[in-house]
């Protein structure tokens, strides 16, 4: 493995979002002056890697297995309370979260859409869920954006009125109201 190589995938293996199933990936210089990637998972034995593409893979493996683990499923009840759930009932919810889909029309041009769509692999390290959606339609095409994710519906109706309030700016990219609105 040469050392761009090396370098790239340590820097894949050591992101913030690989922290749920990697401790740390570390670069080592081998004994015929190629590179290895000895990665250090969260459960498990170290590994060492002499072959970019192998590492890509278990980096694949162990990210989808991560994911499988730490997403998390809700229902909405009519009452409008949330119940954490498995994937099958989930699933089978689907009926339920249409019903729940609110259009907004923002403007001449835009439509808001708020979904609840039941389904977070995004929990706030004090444990909130956010399985509250917003995207908006640009009217008469297929483009879509947003994806603004919410713990809860009122939090997702603000959010469409401010943009609203703000003369729904038709850049095409109302999420980043909320970006520079909360600092992120």
């Amino acid at each position: 493995m040469t050392l761009q190589d090396a370098q790239q995938l340590a820097w894949s293996f050591n992101r913030p979002d690989s922290k749920l199933f990697i401790e740390r990936a570390s670069i080592f210089l081998g004994q015929c002056g190629d590179y290895l990637l000895v990665v250090e998972p969260v459960e498990g034995k170290p590994q060492i890697f002499t072959d970019a593409d192998k590492a890509l893979v278990a980096l694949g493996e162990w990210g989808i297995k991560a994911k499988q683990e730490n997403d998390r499923y809700f229902t909405l009840a009519e009452d409008g309370t949330i119940k954490e759930c498995d994937r099958k009932a989930w699933i089978n919810d689907g009926p339920n979260r249409e019903k729940a889909k609110k259009k907004i029309a923002c403007s001449l041009e835009i439509e808001a859409t708020i979904s609840f769509s039941g389904w977070t692999s995004t929990i706030d390290m004090d444990g909130n869920v956010k399985p509250w959606v917003v995207d908006f339609h640009v009217i008469g095409t297929d483009k879509v954006y947003g994806g603004v994710i919410f713990n809860t519906r009122e939090e997702a109706n603000a959010f469409v009125d401010q943009y609203i309030s703000k003369g729904c700016p038709p850049s095409g990219f109302p999420f980043m109201l909320f970006r520079a609105e909360a600092g992120v």
